[in-house]
């Protein structure tokens, strides 16, 4: 079974985003977006799954990050919107993408629209996946490799490179923490 990383609320501020009493991050922009207080992911896991429950914006046609890390280069994991589809980046080394970069979904997703996405790892692949109802899951990109990303400091809602400022590609629709 994979090591669930279950996100809490212990994460610090950058800039002035919006979350209100149940958790929900939203009012995000090129220079706010949250960022843990501690590592994940920090090589030791075999087998993992990341789960995120996102509801659009009313535009999803650029790049948008909705989790991701604090790496500069390259993030270990950017799990992304790109032209209406879901997208995933991975990086063993924080410098490049050399697991995956710009793996684009087949599937085209809508604005305005409350998704689950899962991204699971298995020891031999990984596995991003959604759902509208949470229950029934549709696996959009597989990418077979067994090397593990590298070590992870969360960031949710945008980009936060070295943890301390924003990027272009914050995510303009709103996430549940």
């Amino acid at each position: 079974m994979p090591t669930k990383i279950i996100y809490t609320p212990n994460y610090t501020t950058v800039g002035n985003p919006t979350i209100d009493s149940d958790y929900i991050l939203s009012s995000l922009n090129s220079s706010s977006g949250l960022v843990a207080n501690s590592t994940l992911l920090n090589g030791a896991f075999n087998t993992f799954e990341v789960d995120a429950k996102i509801t659009t914006g009313s535009s999803i046609s650029s790049n948008q990050i909705f989790f991701a890390d604090t790496h500069s280069d390259a993030c270990s994991i950017a799990l992304n919107v790109v032209s209406n589809k879901f997208c995933l980046y991975l990086s063993s080394n924080g410098s490049t993408f050399d697991i995956a970069g710009d793996a684009r979904g087949s599937h085209t997703i809508s604005t305005n629209t409350t998704y689950y996405v899962k991204l699971t790892f298995d020891g031999s692949k990984y596995v991003m996946s959604y759902s509208t109802d949470g229950e029934t899951f549709t696996d959009t990109i597989t990418i077979n490799s067994s090397t593990k990303v590298a070590s992870l400091t969360p960031t949710i809602g945008s980009w936060i490179k070295n943890g301390t400022t924003g990027d272009s590609s914050y995510f303009y629709g709103s996430m549940d923490l």
